[in-house]
């Protein structure tokens, strides 16, 4: 009977070890998802960001909006960027610059900490930021 309690509270204890090693991944792993509809340039903006310990991720999606006039697709622009500061290492970034109604720029983080991970989307050019998102 001993040696049944002492095997049940070994494995009981070795699997709460397991949860407390694995909750500061949790910890530094964060989503915002942001959507508002640009009426001057007709399109419905959806910015995803994501920050994970393996690396973070700028997405940005354009939809046409019900009733609202807009361009062809194909004069549309779509722009995201990352920069993730890392602990011990150079930044990691990334830039993408895509025609049409979609971008995703993402990084690796190649095993090194994130400190901070600033987000920007724009449509049609740099000087057209929707949105920005900052992780710290």
């Amino acid at each position: 009977m001993k040696k049944t309690v002492k095997r049940i509270a070994s494995a009981a204890l070795c699997g709460l070890l397991m949860i407390c090693m694995s909750l500061p991944s949790f910890a530094l792993s964060r989503t915002d998802s942001h959507t508002h509809v640009d009426y001057d340039d007709g399109v419905r903006v959806t910015c995803l960001s994501t920050l994970t310990l393996s690396k973070g991720k700028s997405k940005l999606n354009l939809a046409f909006e019900d009733g609202v006039s807009h361009l062809p697709e194909e004069d549309y622009s779509s722009i995201a960027e990352v920069t993730v500061k890392l602990n011990g290492a150079s930044d990691a970034y990334s830039f993408v610059d895509s025609p049409g109604m979609a971008a995703t720029a993402e990084v690796s983080l190649g095993g090194y900490v994130p400190t901070k991970s600033i987000h920007n989307y724009y449509v049609f050019s740099t000087n057209n930021r929707v949105y920005r998102k900052t992780f710290s």
